[in-house]
C-alpha cells in the first residue's frame, strides 16, 4: 500500500483505542472527509497531500500530510480528545504487511469556534 491508503490506518488506530472509545462514538463519529456527523464529539481525518519521493530505482517512499479535526461543543473534552489522538500518533512508527511508516510528526495545532462548536 502507498500513502494514498494511509487514512485506513488512521481510522484503525483511532477506532481501536479503548481510551478514545470512552470519549467518542468511534463507530459513527470517526469519519473521513465527508458530511460530518450531527452529534458531538466527532473526529474527521483528511488526506491533504501525498508527495512521492523517487530515487534511481523508482518510488522510495511517500510523504503524506493528514489533517485530523476534532469537533465538540465542550472545549475541555475537545482538548482531551486532541491530546489522546496526539499521544496515539506522534513520534510513532508502524510496520506491518500493509504499511511501513517511519515517523509521524505533528506540524501544527489550530483552534476555532464555529456554529456553537469548538474545532
Amino acid at each position: 500500500m502507498t500513502g494514498v491508503d494511509l487514512p485506513q490506518l488512521i481510522y484503525s488506530l483511532l477506532s481501536s483505542d479503548e481510551e478514545l472509545q470512552q470519549m467518542v462514538d468511534v463507530e459513527n463519529n470517526i469519519v473521513p472527509l465527508m458530511t460530518p456527523p450531527t452529534n458531538y464529539p466527532f473526529v474527521m481525518y483528511t488526506r491533504d497531500s501525498v508527495q512521492p519521493i523517487y530515487t534511481k530505482d523508482g518510488l522510495s517512499e511517500d510523504v503524506v500530510m493528514v489533517s485530523i479535526t476534532v469537533v465538540d461543543d465542550d472545549y475541555i473534552n475537545a482538548c482531551k480528545i486532541v491530546s489522546r489522538i496526539r499521544d496515539l500518533l506522534e513520534y510513532k512508527s508502524y510496520h506491518d504487511n500493509n504499511f511501513d511508516i517511519s515517523l509521524i510528526e505533528v506540524s501544527g495545532v489550530y483552534e476555532d469556534f464555529s456554529q456553537d462548536a469548538y474545532i
